[in-house]
């Protein structure tokens, strides 16, 4: 009876013992206590040698009560910015984020960063901080998208765009939509990054995202929505963890078209038998082989690049029979394009003495021997190398149309 009565005091006691740890969470934290990181942004304070953080910070009431202001951007029914922008400084990137605490009533929470924006300055000093302080941070993620700023930081941060509810959300659908409808500006996750950072034989490419003058921020078109403030174009080239040097649009294509990244793009050929009159033909997918060919010291690369196409718009003042020698000639139009456009690419990486392209790499992965031989002075070799271009271009289809329209 007595060990009866025991084994329940104990069972009891348990008992207790649970409901007390379940009664909460030791760290409880209110989602209305916190305020939610939309994009992050760095920069340098040359003067006095410290970084300079950027938070875009998420105003949940403005956005509750949103309407669309007479000049396009997003404004809550009492006016109030949908959003707000925090600045500090510090020794560190960390510091200078921690620095922003006293600036905010509310506990700054940065999972929802999806922006990473890095200025010229700091990008051509080095991005191994930045890179650091988002590994090691339990709230920064490497899902992140990251991009160079040319012109000021603090202007892109604070910019408002048509139609969109935050800057960071414009800036973010931005960079997705021009890198999936042209290919002329890259786009990837700062993991890809660090994984090229880290990669042997391969340099970074981030996208650029370009700060427009104020005269033509502040023109208006006629439905009365202001012209976006930055423009979503070209490439900051690295070395290591140091920019270099920027891609043109042609460039960053042609970057696209060697790495087989082509998610999108019109090229703009001559109509055969009416030339000077321009045919648009929309390119959707890419693939492309890439093969190292080294004997002794030289070495020579050969890639092939397989594509597809459809004709989307001609601008010929007479029917195109779109059929036998048509075809072809468009198809050799289409490939020699497509190369001038690696040819490109690969001029400026090679004045910048950065391979972007993984040249290296494809010799590190299939002929590791003569990689070892070749790393040390692969940055000299790689601004000499000839490189074989071979490109398949079809054009299936016509769009969606088998005859153009006529007039009577």
């Amino acid at each position: 009876m007595i060990r009866r009565a025991s084994s329940g005091a104990a069972f009891l006691l348990c008992l207790t013992s649970l409901c007390l740890t379940l009664a909460g969470c030791w760290n409880l934290r209110e989602p209305e206590d916190m305020a939610h990181v939309l994009a992050v942004a760095f920069d340098l304070d040359e003067k006095h040698d410290l970084f300079k953080v950027y938070a875009q910070v998420a105003n949940p009431p403005a956005l509750a009560g949103e309407g669309v202001s007479e000049s396009g951007s997003a404004r809550s029914a009492s006016g109030g910015k949908p959003f707000w922008t925090v600045s500090a400084r510090g020794h560190t990137p960390l510091e200078a984020m921690r620095n922003l605490v006293p600036l905010s009533t509310k506990e700054l929470f940065w999972s929802h960063a999806s922006l990473l924006v890095i200025s010229e300055k700091l990008a051509r000093k080095g991005i191994l901080p930045i890179v650091d302080t988002f590994e090691r941070d339990r709230q920064l993620r490497m899902i992140a998208r990251p991009v160079v700023c040319e012109g000021d930081v603090g202007s892109l941060m604070e910019a408002e765009f048509p139609l969109e509810k935050a800057g960071a959300e414009g800036l973010l659908h931005g960079v997705t939509a021009v890198a999936r409808q042209r290919s002329v500006f890259p786009t990837m996750f700062l993991s890809e990054a660090v994984a090229t950072l880290s990669e042997p034989g391969i340099e970074m490419v981030i996208g650029r995202v370009e700060v427009l003058s104020g005269e033509l921020k502040t023109t208006s078109s006629r439905s009365g929505l202001p012209k976006p403030p930055v423009k979503f174009s070209g490439a900051a080239v690295f070395r290591k963890d140091r920019m270099v040097g920027w891609l043109n649009e042609r460039e960053v294509r042609g970057w696209h078209w060697l790495m087989g990244r082509v998610s999108g793009s019109n090229l703009i050929l001559t109509v055969p038998g009416a030339e000077g009159s321009p045919l648009t033909v929309e390119v959707s997918a890419a693939s492309v082989k890439v093969e190292p060919l080294v004997k002794g010291d030289n070495v020579r690369m050969k890639v092939t690049v397989k594509t597809e196409g459809r004709i989307q718009d001609v601008a010929a003042p007479e029917h195109l029979a779109m059929e036998g020698e048509t075809i072809k000639s468009l198809k050799r139009r289409l490939a020699q394009v497509i190369r001038n456009d690696m040819e490109a690419a690969i001029s400026k990486a090679q004045a910048l003495r950065s391979d972007i392209f993984g040249f290296g790499s494809s010799i590190y992965r299939t002929r590791y021997n003569d990689w070892k031989r070749l790393e040390k002075r692969w940055e000299e070799i790689f601004t000499a190398i000839p490189v074989e271009l071979n490109v398949r271009a079809d054009i299936r289809r016509s769009g969606l149309i088998a005859e153009p329209p006529s007039a009577r």
